[in-house]
């Protein structure tokens, strides 16, 4: 059994290191660990307890911004579509998932400091940034639209109302007004075949009186020297009955046709001071089996969509030139909306002095000091390489040379002679 020393030299070997000069290495639990993966941190470099919180804080920040990009998203496509519909929340989370991915890879994209190529590292990088600036712009500029819908809501619905109660009641009365005019020609016409009938009756009795006054006239010796019934006074006679019996079919045409017409005309009247009385069962009836009247009431009726809701925005402002939150609300939430979406980014513009910076770039420099190490021991392997293919070549030659020289030194078949 061997034997165990209890010395001072083990008991120091045992002793617990001084506590203040150990590093305060924080673990990190699961829940900071989705975060700083969400935030592109390496845990492995996240040291301390308060660089774990400001980097979980980074990656809950990407999160928010993503999810606020598909709350958004569901709110836009909702004032778009007038109501909300549930096939629009696949959509929602794509566009939430596409800007958290955005924001996640500008926050991975490292800066090495020295171990960059310098300015032309910014420069490559330019691009990027200005394209999330724009994509944020963008969604700010949109989505602050829905956003004032939603706030002004109730003014932009009576807006909206207003307005398309107008083009309801222009409607109306143009649909009124032509139903009007149609009567009003309807009523002329019968007027005129009215008319044209008692003229009828009035020439026809024109007609009967002249003849019997020529015929008097002729009887009486006035209108030829031959007084009495003779033969002029006979035809004058003949022409008087045909005249009468003309007024006679004339008279009995008027009776016929006139009675008939004026009840018409009547009919018309009191549908034409119908159309004038909203009250009355002609107006209501009139409106009711009008399609132009009927598809005007059903867009009345109908959800406003997102440019009907915009034109009663504006005209909404227009009407309140005067009133600052209506002209400094939209701008407000633009800028708010922009500066949120822009705080990973600005965070990656402006986060470049902390300790965990420090560790990234050391480690972008040790990993480049070791891929130069490796070029340099690569050029030095080739570099023998060659130098060693060189030796074997000339050693090669050489040895020929010698063996050239040795022969041409020792050889005797030129002392053989042919023959026997």
């Amino acid at each position: 059994m061997p034997l165990r020393f209890a010395g001072p030299w083990r008991r120091q070997r045992h002793a617990p290191r001084p506590t203040a000069t150990v590093p305060d290495r924080f673990r990190s639990g699961p829940a900071t660990r989705v975060l700083l993966w969400c935030g592109g941190f390496d845990r492995d470099l996240v040291g301390t307890r308060v660089e774990a919180y400001r980097a979980a804080g980074i990656g809950l920040f990407v999160v928010l911004v993503g999810i606020l990009a598909a709350i958004t998203f569901t709110i836009f496509a909702t004032i778009i579509m007038g109501h909300f519909d549930r096939r629009t929340l696949p959509f929602a989370a794509l566009w939430g998932l596409l800007v958290f991915q955005v924001d996640r890879s500008i926050l991975v994209d490292p800066h090495y400091g020295p171990a960059d190529s310098g300015r032309w590292s910014r420069v490559t990088r330019a691009p990027a940034y200005l394209l999330r600036v724009l994509l944020a712009v963008a969604v700010a500029l949109l989505i602050s639209e829905a956003l004032v819908l939603i706030i002004f809501r109730p003014e932009i619905t009576q807006q909206v109302q207003a307005d398309r109660t107008t083009v309801y009641d222009r409607t109306v009365l143009t649909v009124l007004a032509s139903s009007r005019s149609g009567t009003q020609r309807n009523i002329d016409r019968l007027n005129e075949q009215v008319r044209g009938y008692e003229r009828a009756v009035a020439a026809a009795q024109t007609n009967v009186d002249t003849a019997r006054d020529r015929y008097d006239r002729e009887v009486g010796g006035t209108l030829s020297p031959n007084a009495g019934n003779g033969r002029l006074a006979q035809r004058e006679w003949k022409n008087y009955q045909r005249a009468l019996t003309a007024y006679r079919s004339a008279t009995r045409i008027h009776d016929r046709k006139v009675p008939p017409l004026r009840d018409q005309i009547a009919q018309l009247g009191t549908r034409l001071r119908d159309l004038s009385d909203p009250a009355s069962a002609g107006y209501r009836r009139l409106v009711a089996d009008s399609d132009e009247i009927r598809r005007a009431g059903v867009l009345r009726d109908e959800p406003p969509g997102w440019l009907e809701q915009e034109r009663a925005f504006r005209a909404f402002q227009r009407a309140n030139p005067d009133d600052r939150a209506v002209r400094w609300i939209p701008w407000l939430l633009r800028a708010i909306l922009l500066a949120v979406d822009l705080v990973p980014l600005s965070m990656k513009l402006v986060g470049g002095g902390s300790l965990y910076q420090a560790r990234l770039r050391d480690q972008g420099s040790h990993h480049r000091y070791v891929a130069e190490l490796g070029q340099r021991r690569d050029r030095a392997q080739a570099d023998e390489a060659i130098g060693l293919d060189i030796h074997r070549t000339e050693v090669s030659a050489r040895l020929e040379r010698e063996d050239l020289d040795h022969y041409l030194r020792t050889r005797t078949d030129h002392l053989r002679r042919p023959g026997p």
